[in-house]
């Protein structure tokens, strides 16, 4: 070999231009179905799990009202609750301290 070198596309040297042009178109369209293909799959692999993530995070988001609604009313109901701790402790308290608990009934 003189320092030539090449890719046999066909399997076999080629006999003539014309045959040398078929091969090399042939070889065109298998890498476009190719590329078609590997685009569609890279696609795929992609779309679907973004349309799954996409949907989950719409969800979360509709799920944010009802949330904060209930928070609210769960940290009212706490603080109501500790109110009325506070004061029952200071009503109990007020009895102990009461020096008309130690008079007996007759």
């Amino acid at each position: 070999m003189s320092g030539m070198q090449g890719i046999i596309v066909c399997g076999e040297a080629s006999e003539s231009d014309e045959e040398e042009e078929f091969c090399a178109a042939m070889a065109r369209g298998q890498i476009r179905e190719a590329n078609a293909s590997l685009e569609k799959n890279l696609s795929q692999c992609i779309r679907g799990p973004l349309a799954e993530q996409a949907n989950r995070i719409s969800h979360l988001i509709a799920t944010i009202p009802a949330t904060q609604t209930s928070t609210l009313s769960a940290h009212s109901s706490l603080s109501r609750a500790s109110r009325n701790l506070s004061h029952t402790h200071l009503l109990i308290k007020g009895l102990a301290n009461n020096p008309l608990s130690t008079l007996k009934a007759p």
